[in-house]
């Protein structure tokens, strides 16, 4: 009998320490594959520029790198907006952000991406991100930003929290998008 209750307590000391032969084995994760998140929730990297260049880093090479891997294995598009900061004039900061736009969309061209499937724009100084006049802040607008979505109007709700630039930019495009497409049907409505 006292060997009974000092089973009983040793199996009662192991309960409740948290022993594995009385938990209950854990479910294993959902497998998600990585078509399904991107499609869902969107992919976004920002690539940063050096002051009044256009020049893509190894690192910003790396991301971009990255990312023309889930496009190819998804069936997304990328949307691609180009940023200055407030140092130079408005007229070059506009030429300077479509370079880096460009900058970016050639890379990703060069990795084997279908230019059909990448949209570009640019603002220049306007939308940025961080509005004080810092070098910190300065940095930070000199940008990209690379959004992988499946369609631009998903890319508007996914970034719903996003920065006010990054939403501006994305109904721009989406705006561009529609009209491009409007233009493309009366064409071929007149032919």
């Amino acid at each position: 009998m006292r060997y009974l209750q000092v089973f009983i307590l040793f199996l009662l000391f192991f309960a409740a320490s948290g022993c594995s032969l009385f938990k209950p084995k854990p479910t294993p994760p959902e497998k998600v594959s990585i078509r399904d998140i991107v499609k869902e929730q969107g992919y976004k990297i920002i690539v940063y520029f050096d002051v009044n260049s256009d020049e893509l880093s190894l690192t910003s090479k790396d991301s971009i790198m990255r990312t023309a891997k889930l496009l190819a294995v998804s069936d997304t598009e990328a949307y691609l907006t180009g940023f200055a900061d407030k140092t130079g004039n408005k007229e070059d900061n506009v030429v300077l952000s479509e370079k880096r736009v460009n900058a970016v969309k050639d890379y990703l061209i060069n990795l084997g991406i279908a230019e059909r499937n990448i949209y570009t724009d640019y603002f220049g100084d306007d939308l940025p991100v961080e509005d004080a006049e810092t070098p910190e802040a300065f940095a930070k607008n000199r940008r990209v930003e690379l959004l992988l979505t499946s369609k631009i109007e998903e890319a508007v709700v996914i970034n719903a929290e996003a920065s006010k630039a990054t939403i501006a930019a994305l109904k721009v495009v989406q705006q561009r998008k529609a009209e491009q497409t409007n233009n493309e049907t009366a064409i071929t409505n007149y032919e």
